[in-house]
């Protein structure tokens, strides 16, 4: 796999909503295979020498027409269109909705946790990003009965709460009416809940420690595991660590890094994830995206390098993506005489 090699070219065309690409796989720097995509606006086509000599396009609405021909199941849990996901609905809502969503939730907080379990602390030492720091501590305790009544509160909450689940259709590509497939779901999970056996015992113990008004760390324990957030907003860049740790005789810690660097005027943003069995390191798992130069740079150039070490397996994959903005482009037309269409089928 050492010697294998993806090789790619796009060329879009914005204003005609045109796009096409060609991908080669190479092994030992010879082609092995070569396939073609194309996008006109919603009809996209794909082609290989090496198997189809007309692209076979597929149209991107009434897919559910598509998927009944194709004898798959269920086509109308399926989206009709497939749409770019839209990451910014929560930021995009109508505030009049932002607003009743987080007074129904705060409300149900309110009613569900009594207020004697909730106690605050002051001026208590804490570790956080390898320092100790004197913080103040604000404490939440349930119990494994409490803590599941209120999971089940929740989803009874989200079952009537006919904005949230608009927003939630939006956000997975759904029709309005798909609303009935998600409160079916959310029934389902809490019959399932209202089965399940707790531990009387086992208490919930949630404490967030703030100093100078800032949040900088969090640790949530319960009887089998103990989950600490450590946040690390200095100017450079912003850093969140989160490490599991189960109670065993040998624990076995999960420490997660997310870090975007903002000190230079690229853009990088970290992933590392190590897992270890008592002092011994068992994986060993690093993403990198550095974004260099910008649109108004006309070029851009973006590098993806994942490292990981399962077991003392090593594996190294790097992928790097350059975008000049000042090329002319001329995508193919796909028609009837080079295309095939499933949609027609």
């Amino acid at each position: 796999i050492n010697n294998l090699k993806i090789t790619y070219e796009v060329n879009s065309n914005l204003l005609d909503k045109k796009q096409s690409a060609v991908a080669k796989i190479k092994y030992n720097d010879q082609d092995q295979f070569t396939f073609n995509v194309i996008k006109n606006g919603d009809l996209y086509g794909i082609k290989s020498d090496e198997v189809l000599y007309q692209y076979l396009t597929l149209n991107n609405e009434n897919l559910r027409d598509v998927y009944t021909k194709l004898n798959v199941e269920n086509p109308d849990g399926l989206p009709n269109k497939i749409y770019p996901i839209n990451y910014n609905i929560y930021k995009n809502m109508d505030p009049n909705d932002k607003q009743q969503i987080l007074a129904r939730y705060q409300n149900l907080l309110n009613t569900q946790i009594p207020e004697n379990h909730y106690s605050k602390q002051e001026n208590v030492n804490v570790v956080s990003n390898g320092q100790t720091i004197t913080a103040n501590a604000y404490v939440l305790e349930l119990s494994a009965q409490e803590f599941l009544a209120l999971k089940i509160a929740f989803l009874e909450q989200l079952m009537s709460d006919d904005i949230t689940l608009k927003y939630i259709t939006e956000f997975i590509q759904m029709d309005e009416a798909y609303t009935v497939n998600i409160k079916e779901d959310i029934q389902e999970k809490i019959n399932e809940l209202k089965r399940n056996a707790v531990d009387e015992e086992e208490i919930l113990k949630i404490t967030a420690y703030e100093a100078n008004r800032s949040l900088v760390t969090t640790t949530i324990e319960t009887g089998k595991e103990i989950y600490k957030i450590d946040n690390d907003n200095k100017t450079e860049n912003q850093k969140v660590t989160i490490t599991k740790t189960t109670n065993e005789e040998t624990p076995v810690t999960t420490t997660t890094t997310l870090e975007r660097v903002t000190s230079n005027a690229n853009n990088e943003f970290k992933i590392r994830v190590v897992s270890q069995t008592g002092e011994t390191t068992t994986n060993d798992f690093a993403l990198n995206f550095k974004l260099e130069g910008s649109t108004e740079d006309s070029l851009l150039n973006l590098t993806i390098e994942l490292n990981s070490n399962d077991h003392n397996k090593i594996n190294n994959i790097k992928f790097n993506s350059s975008k000049d903005f000042n090329a002319e482009v001329t995508v193919e037309e796909l028609t009837a005489e080079n295309s095939v269409r499933i949609n027609d089928m």
